[in-house]
């Protein structure tokens, strides 16, 4: 990663209660942080959404949309 690469700070809260941030380049997507998630918690089944405006994204979803993207 160089040192011009702008981060998204991602707040992630796991079903437990838990909650975990974690910073990730802008230009990956959601499969990226789907693979975190998927490796952290043992998860296999699982949605990602955004608070404000609040959108839920589905699996099918997750390629093609950047966390950039993701936080517009």
């Amino acid at each position: 990663m160089s040192l011009d690469t702008k981060l998204a700070k991602i707040k992630i809260r796991y079903p437990d209660g838990s909650t975990e941030t974690a910073s990730f380049p802008e230009t990956d997507t959601l499969a990226d942080l789907q693979v975190h998630i998927m490796t952290t918690k043992d998860m296999e089944s699982f949605l990602l959404s955004t608070t404000a405006p609040r959108k839920i994204y589905q699996p099918e979803e997750f390629q093609n949309v950047t966390l950039e993207a993701a936080g517009e």
